[in-house]
């Protein structure tokens, strides 16, 4: 469950959907890396319950933070671009 959410998050941050064409773009904007942060936050708990389901524990609230840490960072930057645009 959760390769699958981080795998989706790396992909919305690297993919853009244009008028029927896919295009890979590298992520320079401020939110598609901290989409990608979450991301890989969310694959690496998941490759570590899969793989050492403990050592999660001990390292979880580790984890939690990264992922608040990006998803603010996230909404941080979004509202900036919004304040720009007005």
């Amino acid at each position: 469950m959760f390769i699958g959410t981080g795998v989706g998050f790396l992909l919305d941050s690297i993919f853009v959907i244009e008028e029927r064409e896919i295009k890979i773009i590298k992520p320079y904007k401020i939110s598609s890396l901290a989409l990608m942060l979450v991301g890989a936050t969310f694959v690496i708990g998941g490759v570590i319950y899969l793989v050492n389901p403990p050592l999660l524990r001990h390292i979880q609230e580790y984890l939690i933070a990264i992922g608040l840490i990006g998803f603010g960072l996230f909404i941080f930057v979004r509202g900036l671009e919004g304040w720009k645009s007005i």
